[in-house]
């Protein structure tokens, strides 16, 4: 991205190092399971396979962009992670719907949620945005579509570090 000296497939950190502000950009669900973060960031240092899937999730749902860049390019520092069973968190065996109900039911059982999960990592992304030296702490959002929208709303509701949140 230019403009950004440091990028990863989970944070973009403008060149300035001032402290910005920040989002954290959630990805949707899509019934897509090989990618997550690579959905909302331009990965780096991926496999061609990989790179290609994320292209083409960016052309078919966000006009070829990737908004987390959008943002990083505008002085923003974004961090996008895989959501449990998405992209690097998601299973060796490859993604089914029989597996994602299994983890959902094993999660009931032993007391808590899936997405009860993936909004704690939700909340802790947002906490380690907020004591980065370089992130205005009162200036942190969240974002999301679809899945990611949800997580975004439940998000600004759980924590007060969230000071904005857009959803689609």
């Amino acid at each position: 991205v230019p403009g950004v000296t440091a990028s990863a497939d989970l944070m973009t950190i403008p060149s300035s190092l001032k402290p910005s502000p920040a989002v954290v950009a959630l990805h949707d669900h899509g019934a897509h399971f090989t990618i997550g973060k690579e959905k909302m960031v331009c990965p780096f240092n991926v496999s061609d396979e990989i790179m290609a899937d994320a292209k083409a999730w960016a052309d078919k749902n966000y006009d070829g962009a990737f908004f987390g860049d959008s943002l990083a390019r505008h002085g923003y520092v974004v961090l996008s992670i895989d959501a449990l069973f998405w992209g690097d968190r998601g299973r060796k065996e490859g993604p089914d719907y029989d597996a994602q109900q299994a983890l959902a039911s094993n999660f009931l059982q032993m007391g808590t949620s899936w997405g009860a999960v993936i909004n704690m990592d939700d909340v802790r992304s947002a906490e380690f945005l907020a004591s980065l030296p370089f992130v205005d702490a009162k200036r942190i959002g969240c974002c999301g579509h679809s899945m990611g929208g949800y997580r975004s709303w439940m998000l600004a509701a759980l924590t007060d570090v969230i000071a904005v949140s857009a959803n689609i």
